[in-house]
């Protein structure tokens, strides 16, 4: 397994890294790049403005009387989560 040394990762998160791609069998440029394409997707996904317009939009439901199934919205956030990470 090859050790990682790539100035794009602060030396303090070089034995984190390296112990994670042993425990997982994999190179460590491998977890970055992997985490890297994650956080891309996460990024146009869930840009901040989204996110406060959807939880604006949620809480006014909510003062209106209006509310949904914890559940059944747990269980499509986790589809929605299975779907990307399939990707």
């Amino acid at each position: 397994m090859e050790t990682l040394n790539d100035p794009l990762v602060p030396s303090w998160l070089v034995p984190q890294l390296e112990a994670a791609a042993r425990e997982e069998r994999r190179d460590p440029s491998e977890l970055v790049r992997d985490a890297v394409e994650r956080y891309l997707a996460e990024r146009c996904r869930f840009r901040r403005d989204d996110v406060h317009a959807k939880i604006a939009k949620g809480l006014k439901s909510l003062e209106q009387g209006k509310s949904l199934d914890g559940e059944v919205v747990i269980a499509e956030l986790l589809s929605e989560l299975d779907n990307l990470s399939a990707r």
